[in-house]
């Protein structure tokens, strides 16, 4: 299809629209360069910034909408106005042009108007009597009411209403019976069938459905090609991943691009980190905060990942008090890794003032993590705030906070925190002289060490 658009583009420019004279020529230009960085939405409204001008609808301007809207349009959202003019001007195309030069565009246009057609088929019976019925009794958690209507939208070729019937027997924990109904659903032609059957293959039943991402790869391609925009996500992480295929990043990113068209927002927060991280694509930390943006626009939290970019400096200025922010957004959204960053900053005073109260705040929420990574950099963390801590009071000459805060860093493994308090036992700041305790915690043993010889010796007075 790309090198059949190409094709056309090319075609186009060796045409002056007449009719419309000079601008309307500069109206088309503005269309190709839309349709070029592949901003499908920017496309549609240039193309009727051009009809507008050139007084009519050309075979140019038609197919190129119609390519536009079928990208960007999720086709099993019933309430979307764009299936509607889609479904028009397919077959106002297919009925003037037939007879055309070009019959590999007569071609995709017809293969859009069978989605369209089987689209339309889906808000026919989802707009059904008995299968609203059935979907208020689900709703309602009447679930024998619910199978009785979708049994009867059943009888006219319903398959929302077997779909549903699967749904219900899912939830009701037969998914023996359930996953019969999204068989005879997804293999009649019906996509969330298909979508489902390809999410339970890809984990399996125990003693009911062999887990197959092979198949499971299979299935979510299916759907992916009756322009599911939650399959084509599925499908770049399984390519991402090597679940069902082998790795494969820089398929993965095609798949992910085709789900943002059509706005699903797990996809663009995807390509963003491909983009951050230069998995599959060429590094580009412009274009990972463009899309992180994108995603955050559509609900996704992808609020460490920013506050990254700013902290580092990558595609945006540097600017540590814009990262703190947003790695506290992350923080408070429940993100383990947000907490430590934000701890790291209030601990070195980066972008706010040192505040080593503050950080503890923040180490201690992120040992609420189930990864021991998270667990394990949050315990160094405390460990330098009693430790520095322990040096503030112990410059303030309040041994007795100094001398709790340095047993505290010492048990969160602050090493260093051991000669500092052997110090005092030596020389009798806040507790009486004691060289015997002082060698005892000079000798005691942490799990790892972080000093070296000539360090310690500049901290211990020798007898």
């Amino acid at each position: 299809m790309k090198q059949l658009i190409i094709f056309f583009l090319v075609c186009c420019n060796l045409v002056t629209f007449a009719q419309g004279g000079a601008l309307a020529d500069l109206k088309f230009e503005e269309v190709e360069i839309a349709f070029n960085k592949q901003d499908y939405e920017t496309t549609i409204k240039k193309l009727d910034e051009f009809d507008k001008v050139f007084g009519s609808v050309t075979s140019k301007s038609l197919y190129l909408r119609i390519v536009s809207q079928d990208i960007i349009h999720d086709y099993y959202d019933i309430k979307s106005p764009i299936l509607i003019n889609l479904s028009k001007n397919t077959n106002a195309y297919l009925k003037a042009f037939q007879d055309g030069e070009l019959d590999d565009r007569y071609r995709e246009v017809y293969a859009i108007s069978e989605r369209v057609s089987k689209a339309l088929e889906v808000k026919k019976w989802k707009e059904a009597s008995e299968y609203l019925k059935g979907v208020n009794a689900y709703d309602r958690k009447a679930y024998d009411e619910a199978i009785n209507w979708f049994k009867k939208a059943e009888l006219n070729g319903n398959l929302a209403a077997k779909h549903h019937i699967g749904l219900i027997q899912y939830t009701q924990k037969n998914e023996k019976e359930a996953i019969e109904y999204y068989y005879k659903a997804a293999n009649a032609g019906y996509t969330p069938a298909m979508r489902i059957i390809a999410r339970i293959l890809n984990r399996g039943i125990d003693g009911i459905l062999v887990k197959s991402q092979r198949e499971s790869l299979e299935w979510f391609l299916k759907a992916a090609e009756n322009g599911d925009s939650e399959a084509n996500y599925y499908v770049g992480a399984m390519y991402y991943y090597g679940e069902g295929a082998e790795i494969n990043k820089p398929e993965a990113y095609k798949w992910y691009l085709k789900a943002t068209y059509k706005g699903n927002a797990d996809a663009m927060e995807a390509i963003a980190m491909q983009y951050h991280s230069g998995q599959g694509v060429t590094q580009d930390f412009e274009k990972a905060m463009y899309w992180y943006k994108k995603a955050l626009d559509k609900g996704k939290t992808p609020y460490n990942n920013i506050g990254a970019l700013y902290y580092s400096g990558s595609g945006v200025s540097k600017d540590y008090a814009v990262a703190l922010s947003w790695y506290a957004k992350a923080a408070n959204a429940g993100d383990m890794r947000a907490s430590n960053n934000v701890g790291e900053m209030y601990l070195n005073g980066e972008g706010v003032e040192k505040n080593y109260d503050e950080a503890l705040n923040w180490f201690k929420k992120a040992l609420e993590s189930n990864s021991t990574e998270h667990k394990e950099r949050a315990k160094k963390g405390i460990g330098t705030c009693y430790y520095e801590l322990g040096n503030d009071f112990f410059n303030k000459h309040d041994y007795t906070n100094a001398l709790e805060n340095y047993k505290n860093a010492f048990s969160y493994d602050k090493i260093s925190a051991k000669y500092k308090i052997a110090e005092m036992y030596r020389n009798g700041f806040g507790v009486e002289k004691n060289k015997k305790t002082a060698k005892e915690w000079e000798n005691k043993m942490g799990t790892k060490m972080e000093m070296t010889n000539s360090l310690m010796e500049s901290l211990i007075k020798k007898d």
